[in-house]
């Protein structure tokens, strides 16, 4: 099971359509791109692809587009995370008939939970749920950062196997990895130090940035595992200095923009996000124009 979640996860993309209404054509258009890449596994539903701000009869449909259009082909991890716990078991439930390998559950957000509330949380998740569950940190957006004690007690309830930690904090991603590294599969979020963190033994990224780039991404990857530590360290760097415009409130928005750049039919952001306006488009265009990444 460990070797299954690895290397380059890309946090998908989920289009609409400028009506905003789920656009499974450009969906799976998105994937093709991605597999053509050869990316490692598929992280479905998240804060890069819209979970959040979707029903939950929108996120079935995207899960089931998705699992069905690779004939579960590359290992998937479905997001079900919500501020509604039954939102959250039916979903779990959906992941599982549809064959997904794992679901991942962000912290519950807007209410100050502590740690008993949080550790409750998940053991009725994991006491309900009979398939591989991925923890998801990330407090920016939460208001809950898991400490690593909490990350220890998880572990061991059951089918709790890893964790996506997006708090940027490389730092404390690295001690997880000394700590708890056996006992839970470490996949961060990070772009900017997605060569830093493969040195370091961590096993997976789930970069946004992969959505745009990720042949860039897999090099990085494929290099490390091939000792070419200069060449994916001047990759990143390469990556790095564009990485400014896609940190933005807009993030989502310049990522599909990238893909429309690039000839995809790509799509648009659900509301309340919002789409580029022209003078972004025109900029990111510009950018994209001198960039020699993949």
């Amino acid at each position: 099971m460990r070797n299954k979640f690895h290397g380059i996860i890309p946090a998908v993309l989920t289009p609409f359509n400028i009506k905003e209404e789920l656009d499974i054509g450009s969906l799976l258009e998105i994937i093709d791109f991605l597999l053509s890449s050869k990316i490692h596994g598929m992280f479905i539903l998240g804060s890069t692809g819209q979970g959040l701000v979707m029903g939950t009869r929108d996120r079935k449909q995207v899960a089931e587009s998705i699992i069905e259009h690779t004939n579960n082909n590359i290992a998937s991890i479905i997001h079900i995370g919500s501020n509604n716990i039954e939102d959250v078991i039916e979903l779990g439930k959906h992941a599982i008939d549809i064959k997904s390998d794992a679901i991942a559950c962000v912290t519950p957000y807007y209410y100050k939970y502590d740690e008993e509330a949080m550790f409750e949380y998940y053991k009725k998740i994991s006491s309900i749920l009979d398939i591989p569950i991925f923890l998801y940190n990330i407090p920016q957006y939460t208001g809950y950062d898991i400490s690593i004690e909490l990350m220890r007690k998880l572990s061991d309830l059951p089918n709790i196997i890893g964790i996506k930690d997006s708090n940027g904090d490389f730092s404390k991603q690295l001690r997880i990895i000394k700590e708890v590294g056996n006992e839970l599969i470490l996949l961060t979020g990070t772009n900017e130090k997605i060569d830093s963190a493969l040195i370091n033994g961590i096993p997976g990224c789930v970069p946004s940035i992969s959505n745009v780039f990720p042949k860039t991404c897999v090099k990085i990857h494929d290099n490390i595992q091939n000792k070419n530590i200069n060449e994916a360290k001047h990759l990143q760097e390469k990556m790095n200095t564009i990485m400014k415009y896609y940190s933005k409130t807009v993030v989502i928005a310049t990522l599909f923009e990238t893909l429309r750049i690039k000839g995809l039919k790509s799509g648009y952001v659900k509301k309340p996000l919002r789409n580029l306006n022209n003078k972004e488009i025109t900029e990111l265009r510009e950018i994209l124009e001198k960039s020699e990444l993949t």
